[in-house]
């Protein structure tokens, strides 16, 4: 008989909570002063979660965008930061509890209270899920002329470790021609890619690229916009993770920037992108794990976990729902100032086994037209995103890239995708024996007489030598059977007395 040590963990919290969080935005006097609001963006990102007695203490920051018009009709754009605090009551927290993060905005709402002030509040979802890791010895091999045992080969997930990860991705960026060192950004997209994952002891290497697109504004030659690939390497330290670990990064997201000084001539900027990342490192081990056996104590229905990373980029189907009417505006008088996405919503439906992401999103376009009026035009477009079979969902929805063109007859066409991060779980009950001790041991006799079961089509003789106190191959021998399955209701014979 031998004992085997395997990690596997289970689910000890999960719960949503509102978070609120209020920002006093006060503009410096070298802006203008703010005529007309057109964008208004907020996302969250988790810095860090610490274990504070009874207690989750999450950290993080709220990036906020503001576009507006000045005087003559001006663009400009302001970003600011707020940094909150959430504290989620919850028991029978330990050392070495893993927890994870997903937040999304629920509701946005501002307001200009002066000539270059504005109050934000931002409502936002914060679900927090704690997970314990366990080590269980499980019954993975044993001989015994008087007993049988049923194996499986059955994979158990440890999580070494969990983290909130950020990083600064930085580069040069080359600018196309038509744009100098005097534009001004309006608004900016990313798709942050991650195309290999190492995982080094306590370290994790994450390599990959910060896809964004641009809008600016350059003086004396209207909106511009163009797009940026940045690649980036970034190692970092995660406690816990081993070298033969697997790695998984979920609900990544970037807010990328370009700071416009004269270098080369004009002709390069620099590129920065904030990253923020939940990166977990798990082991997978395969064991052939006893699931029944004759005789045998133990401990049975441990909880056998399975984790799926999710990680898509859904597109949004420009030809069937993301184009209106704009009868007032055509593409030789007017251009696009500033396209972006609020009021995103998701939830997940199953049906037959199969999940699928489901989600809106409300799209919108400022455009100037040719008496230098701006409007602001919006569309409602869905989204979806097939999902691996799991029983919970960790799951985030943004959106990665957005932008607008006017395409002629007042119509103005939306391109968009969404990132999807996160990660499911799939948890069974399966009766693995573990702590495994033989009960009895019985010495071979012969049996003192026979007796009858009546069997019913579909059963196993397993559970029916199990139930019975028989072997498998007796009933198989006695009742001249091969299959182990009963194919029709019938009488079998077994021994008694042994």
């Amino acid at each position: 008989m031998k004992n085997e040590t395997v990690k596997t963990f289970v689910k000890k919290f999960d719960e949503a909570k509102e978070q609120i969080i209020d920002i006093d935005v006060v503009l410096p006097d070298y802006y203008p002063e703010v005529n007309q609001i057109l964008k208004c963006s907020a996302s969250l990102s988790a810095e860090g979660v610490t274990f504070a007695g009874d207690k989750l203490s999450i950290a993080g920051n709220a990036f906020v965008t503001v576009v507006f018009t000045g005087e003559e009709g001006t663009v400009r754009v302001y970003e600011a930061t707020q940094k909150y605090t959430k504290l989620i009551q919850c028991d029978n927290l330990s050392d070495g509890d893993k927890c994870f993060v997903t937040q999304e905005v629920t509701q946005l709402n501002y307001k200009a209270t002066g000539p270059r002030r504005l109050e934000i509040r931002t409502t936002a979802s914060v679900r927090a899920a704690v997970f314990s890791g366990e080590k269980i010895d499980v019954l993975s091999d044993f001989e015994n002329k008087f007993i049988e045992q049923r194996c499986e080969n059955l994979d158990f997930f440890g999580i070494e470790a969990a983290q909130s990860v950020s990083f600064t991705v930085s580069d040069t960026v080359k600018l196309p021609d038509g744009i100098n060192g005097d534009a001004e950004l309006i608004s900016a997209s990313c798709e942050l890619i991650v195309r290999e994952k190492k995982v080094i002891k306590n370290k994790v290497m994450l390599k990959g690229s910060c896809n964004s697109e641009f809008i600016v504004s350059q003086p004396g030659a209207g909106i511009k916009k163009f797009a940026a690939e940045v690649p980036f390497t970034e190692i970092t330290e995660i406690y816990g993770a081993e070298e033969d670990g697997e790695c998984a990064v979920c609900a990544c997201c970037a807010e990328p920037k370009l700071a416009f000084k004269a270098m080369n001539g004009g002709n390069d900027v620099a590129f920065s992108a904030d990253v923020q990342a939940s990166v977990f490192v798990m082991r997978k081990e395969t064991v052939t794990a006893a699931v029944d056996a004759f005789s045998v104590k133990g401990k049975t229905n441990t909880e056998i976990s399975e984790l799926h990373c999710i990680s898509a980029i859904v597109p949004v189907d420009t030809t069937a729902d993301t184009s209106v009417e704009a009868d007032t505006y055509d593409s030789t008088t007017s251009e696009i100032v500033a396209a972006y996405v609020d009021n995103i919503r998701h939830g997940i439906s199953q049906t037959g086994g199969n999940s699928t992401l489901n989600g809106t999103a409300v799209m919108n376009a400022a455009v100037k037209n040719s008496a230098g009026a701006i409007s602001v035009i919006s569309r409602t477009a869905s989204f979806t995103c097939s999902l691996p079979e799991a029983a919970d969902y960790f799951v985030n929805a943004a959106c990665s890239r957005i932008s607008a063109e006017i395409v002629g007859n007042g119509k103005i066409k939306f391109f968009a995708s969404f990132a999807v991060n996160g990660f499911g779980l799939s948890t069974e009950k399966r009766s693995v024996i573990t702590d495994g001790t033989v009960s009895d041991d019985r010495t071979e006799t012969e049996a003192s007489g026979i007796a009858l079961y009546y069997a019913h089509s579909g059963e196993k003789l397993w559970d029916i030598a199990k139930k019975n106190k028989c072997r498998v191959s007796v009933l198989k021998e006695l009742n001249n059977l091969e299959s182990e399955d009963v194919v029709q209701s019938c009488a079998l014979i077994f021994p008694v007395g042994v």
